[in-house]
């Protein structure tokens, strides 16, 4: 297209007004009008050129110019031709300004009213003047083009008058057309139009690029993977060479620099480098908005990267904003023609989206960690958690599958509720299923006894709730398997009614043995007085054989409650166990068959070896009533090792190396109810007169005494079997010191003589004073210690009672030893809460004398005593 407004006058109002015109006219008439029109005039031109032909040959030589002149005159002043008036015609037909013109010369022969209305000279003068206002040809007339080619041209011309649409067509040989009309307007909208499909274009390339961007977020799990894409979008799109995209750390001190750009330049920096925080990094941070710099290497904000300050021409950052907090930058450079506000507006856009993307990844993030604890507290747990849906099992946790006894949860899944319970309990879980989901108010705690894949039961207690689980209305338990701790609590209930047992024992034997002391000692002060021969002598003897026989009993007593002296010393069992084997052959009918399994290197244990034979001879005497002619009685040994788990199933045990002793028979076995009764005191599954009901629960007492554990394990029909767990020693103890000569000598020394008891007072008395001491007696402890004080040069000796109203006999002994603690102590009861020798030594006591004693015994025991240093 050519400009010619320095070439055009500016059109007057006349012309306005009929280019106005024309170009109405012109939008009334269509395209093709115009094209036939055309083409008609073409053929009415090749018609006029083949007469003009045929003309030419009847004409002479050409004619000079003058004669031409001449001609042209006559021709003018003659009227005009069919030709003539056709042309006319079709000049008027045409829009705009239509004029037929000579060829070389561009005189206006004929022309449309166009002319006369912008004012324009008409016929005689030059197109270039009447019509373009100029002095000379036009320079971009394609007249001369037509004259040589012989083909239509056609040019589109800017001028001040417009834009015109000029055409040249050839219809005579010393004639041509030349018309044009106007296409401002036209242009104009076309203009219009294609900055619409450009600004269309541009517009649909960003969506496209911000549903790129948008896509990355909802693709990429990882953060940084989705704003590397969203990066990559919004570079490409803002058609920058180079970017990265910069993260601030929690504290708002450090910057994480993560050049994306892999097919473009990369930065020098490096990745995960520290870049400070200045220049346009600080300014993006402080105002929250783009900032970009045009000309980057002579900005301060280069010093932020001296190894790409010439790499560098330009930068861009945009600020990434989560909840009113920068939390990083997206950064664009090397932009051809630098950056601008649009740039600015779309890296803000896609700066918006990463932002979203990190908000969104965190929050995803932060879900997918709660998640996770919630799943490992739940897949962790110790105890069974199930979700049941409609009355059947929709989610079940890993102890809820272990504690049923299945593999996997799928076995589980899809059952109902109620079958993995008891038939008993069935209904009481469905009528739980059915009040809960119709909202009744109900507790939360509830027992019953459920089944295990093996068909085993156990003992579980259950916490319900209602849930919404996959928008339903579920129900949500947790179960505790409570088999270990009903049995715990059995044995502990057990446990402490024996140790009631054991107390109430300890007590009666007090009182008792205070009886039989009178008793025993009065038979033996009578006994030395009498002759062998005589009749009372036999009588005596029969009562103190009585009286013994009940101190026997009682000791049965205070061993079943651990209230007795046990000598221990190191020993082998399995020499003990050999021993009782030869008892045993020669005790039980031979048709019973012993079986020994000792293990070779058995380990060493501090035990009574007395209270060992008794051990095994009640347990090997038991199984022979329970085998009645024949059958088996094992005895084994072997090392074991108590586990935290045995300990915690087995209510006294003590975890560590042990001797294991086994007893067991394959008699008629007992139920569940006689295994809980079997070791307390006078219970007995035999006629009346075959049992006192104190041999097991002497076994009991000698195993506790000796720091160990015993177990029964027995089915009606399938035997017995008792288990006894003793300690192995870790080292050897001490042999034990040699017993002195016993000595019944008496002596002339003081002797204080405590008891609440008169007969036993008046009983000790009498023995001290026949074997020649001088004995002072006083009935509890505040006496005691009173008497002491007043006469300590004279009392060699204290016996003093540890049971007694008032002061007691251990108190009596501390207040002793404060005033005194040189006094000499012999302490002597029927019970004690230690019941040893080490425990008299304990109190501070010279030694300890059990009630009933014998008369010999306790002078001996007085001298030793008094002897001791």
């Amino acid at each position: 297209m050519s400009k010619t407004d320095d070439l055009i006058e500016s059109p007057t109002p006349e012309e306005k007004a009929f280019t106005a015109a024309q170009t109405s006219d012109t939008s009334r008439r269509s395209a093709g009008d115009l094209r036939r029109l055309v083409r008609e005039l073409e053929a009415r031109n090749a018609e006029l050129e083949r007469q003009n032909d045929e003309l030419r040959k009847c004409l002479p030589a050409s004619p000079s110019a003058g004669e031409i002149a001449k001609s042209r005159e006559n021709m003018e002043k003659q009227p005009p031709t069919e030709t003539t008036r056709l042309n006319q015609i079709i000049l008027d037909a045409l829009p705009g300004v239509a004029m037929l013109l000579r060829p070389h010369t561009r005189e206006i022969v004929a022309s449309n009213n166009s002319l006369a209305r912008f004012g324009a000279a008409a016929i005689g003068a030059k197109c270039f003047e009447a019509w373009w206002k100029r002095d000379d040809p036009c320079p971009w007339c394609l007249a001369p083009k037509l004259w040589e080619s012989g083909e239509a041209q056609h040019l589109e011309v800017e001028s001040s008058r417009g834009v015109w649409d000029a055409h040249w067509i050839p219809v005579e040989p010393d004639l041509f057309m030349h018309f044009a009309f106007e296409v401002t307007e036209r242009k104009r909208m076309e203009k219009a139009f294609r900055e619409a499909i450009r600004h269309l274009k541009r517009s649909h390339t960003q969506t496209q690029a911000l549903l790129k961007g948008t896509k990355a977020l909802l693709e990429y799990r990882e953060s940084r993977e989705s704003l590397k894409h969203l990066f990559l979008a919004c570079r490409d799109l803002i058609e920058a060479t180079a970017g990265f995209v910069v993260l601030l750390s929690e504290d708002g001190k450090q910057q994480e620099f993560l050049p994306f750009d892999e097919d473009g330049p990369q930065f020098k920096i490096g990745t995960s480098s520290n870049v400070p925080i200045g220049g346009i990094f600080a300014e993006a941070y402080e105002s929250g908005r783009v900032v970009f710099e045009n000309d980057f290497s002579n900005s301060p904000s280069a010093e932020l990267f001296p190894q790409d300050r010439e790499s560098i021409q330009n930068i861009l950052c945009a600020p990434l904003v989560i909840k009113g907090e920068t939390v990083g930058l997206l950064g664009l450079a090397n932009r051809p023609g630098g950056f601008n506000s649009n740039d600015g507006i779309l890296a803000e856009a896609f700066a918006e989206l990463a932002s979203i993307g990190l908000m969104n990844r965190r929050a995803v993030e932060s879900l997918e960690q709660s998640e996770e604890r919630i799943r490992l507290l739940i897949e962790s747990a110790p105890v069974g958690i199930r979700i049941a849906m409609d009355g059947r099992y929709s989610y079940v946790n890993p102890a809820f599958v272990r504690m049923f006894g299945y593999n996997t949860g799928e076995e589980i899944l899809g059952r109902t509720v109620e079958s993995l319970f008891t038939q008993e309990d069935r209904p009481k879980i469905r009528s739980r299923l059915k009040d809960r989901e119709a909202g009744k108010p109900m507790g939360h705690h509830y027992q019953a006894v459920g089944i295990k894949r093996d068909g085993r039961l156990f003992d579980m207690e259950a916490w319900g709730t209602e849930i919404q689980y996959q928008q339903r209305l579920s129900s949500l338990a947790f179960l505790v398997d409570v088999s270990e701790a009903k049995s715990l609590r059995s044995q502990l209930i057990q446990a402490q009614k024996m140790e009631a047992v054991g107390t109430l024992a300890g007590g009666i034997a007090h009182d008792f043995n205070n009886l039989l002391t009178v008793v025993a000692g009065y038979a033996e002060l009578l006994l030395a007085e009498k002759n062998p021969e005589e009749q009372d002598y036999q009588d005596l003897q029969k009562i103190l054989t009585s009286a013994r026989r009940g101190a026997d009993l009682v000791q049965r007593l205070l061993t079943f409650s651990r209230k007795n002296e046990s000598r221990q010393r190191p020993l082998n069992l399995n020499h003990q166990i050999e021993q009782v084997r030869n008892l045993l052959e020669r005790t039980i009918p031979k048709m019973i068959q012993i079986e020994l399994v000792l293990e070779d290197k058995l380990g060493i244990v501090s035990a009574d070896p007395n209270q060992i034979e008794q051990i095994l001879m009640n347990l090997a005497l038991n199984a022979k009533d329970a085998l009645v002619d024949s059958g088996t009685l094992r005895i084994e040994t072997r090392n074991v090792l108590l586990d935290e788990g045995f300990c915690r199933a087995n209510l006294g045990s003590k975890a560590g190396q042990c001797v294991q002793i086994s007893v067991s028979d394959s008699g008629t076995g007992m139920d569940t109810s006689t295994v809980q009764h079997i070791f307390e005191p006078f219970y007995t599954t035999k006629a009346p007169g075959k049992g006192t009901g104190l041999g097991l629960a002497m076994v009991y007492g000698m195993v506790q005494q000796h720091d160990g554990y015993i177990t029964c394990q027995s089915e009606p029909g399938r035997g017995t079997e008792f288990n006894i767990y003793l300690p192995i020693m870790e080292s050897e103890l001490e042999v034990a010191k040699s017993i002195r000569p016993a000595s019944t000598r008496g002596g002339t020394e003081t002797i204080l003589l405590v008891d609440d008891e008169n007969h036993v007072i008046e009983l000790g008395t009498r023995i001290l004073t026949k074997a020649g001491y001088r004995v002072l007696a006083a009935t509890d402890g505040k006496q005691a210690l009173e008497l002491y004080k007043t006469q300590s040069e004279e009392i060699s000796l204290i016996i003093l009672d540890l049971i007694m109203p008032e002061m007691g006999g251990k108190q009596c002994l501390e207040e002793l030893k404060r005033f005194d603690p040189a006094v000499k102590v012999l302490i002597c009861s029927g019970y004690s809460s230690g019941g040893t020798q080490e425990y008299a030594s304990r109190l501070g006591a010279r030694a300890f004398l059990y009630k009933p004693y014998d008369v010999t015994e306790f002078l001996q025991t007085v001298r030793e005593a008094l002897d001791g240093e």
